[in-house]
């Protein structure tokens, strides 16, 4: 898992370089890779992933989370599967940390969905 200088500078790329996703497949280099950290709960290290993920699921941009029910689908999926680990099992910070992220995220989408569907309108 990434240690907390790692994710913010990821955080401070993200929010400055408009266009670093040029560089990078998100779809093919990252979003894997984030998948797995949170199917396995943060790899024991849940207190420091989670607090970042909406902070960094509010910067991707829609090129990435498009089909945005697939991008959510997995994201739900995994952190809920995160939650069965071992670690998160039976740390009680572990599991704090994956459910306030949980539900931060999706209060986000639901907030977000609500917003586009009114601009539809």
């Amino acid at each position: 898992a990434l240690p907390i200088s790692l994710w913010e500078a990821v955080l401070y790329i993200i929010t400055t370089i408009e266009d670093c996703w040029n560089y990078v497949s998100a779809k093919k280099g990252v979003l894997p890779k984030l998948w797995t950290v949170l199917r396995e709960g943060g790899r024991g290290l849940a207190t420091v992933v989670y607090p970042y993920l909406l902070p960094f699921i509010s910067k991707l941009p829609c090129e990435i989370t498009t089909p945005r029910d697939d991008f959510y689908r997995i994201y739900f999926s995994s952190m809920i599967e995160g939650l069965s680990s071992e670690r998160a099992a039976t740390s009680h910070s572990e599991c704090s940390a994956i459910i306030t992220a949980f539900m931060e995220c999706l209060r986000f989408t639901v907030l977000q969905n609500l917003r586009d569907r009114s601009e539809e309108h």
